[in-house]
């Protein structure tokens, strides 16, 4: 999934909050840089509007059945809260076991 929509992701003009982000991200390693970018993109809503009309990635393009898949089940799974973006420390919020948790979940970030 991510090798059809990242590629599209990066080449939408950005917010400069977008531009730094991704530019802080160019010294990690590529899983590091993926997972963050997949995150960036999750949480653009102009860029999941487009995904869901279609307008970004077309049906006509080679392997849009296996993507369309493979993004159903990503939703899915992103819906349910698998993944830990329930963990992650939100702007503004001060709950202590987000900060607690968001703390090791980003410590590969962090430690290097």
């Amino acid at each position: 999934m991510a090798k059809h929509e990242v590629p599209v992701y990066l080449a939408l003009p950005k917010t400069p909050d977008e531009t730094d982000a991704l530019a802080m991200l160019e010294d990690y390693p590529e899983p590091i840089r993926l997972s963050f970018t997949v995150e960036l993109l999750q949480s653009h809503a102009a860029f999941q509007a487009l995904l869901k009309e279609q307008r970004v990635l077309a049906p006509e393009r080679p392997g849009f059945a296996q993507y369309q898949n493979e993004r159903q089940s990503f939703d899915r799974l992103w819906e349910q809260g698998v993944f830990t973006r329930r963990h992650a420390q939100q702007a503004g919020d001060l709950s202590l076991r987000r900060m607690f948790s968001a703390c090791f979940l980003r410590q590969a970030f962090v430690w290097q």
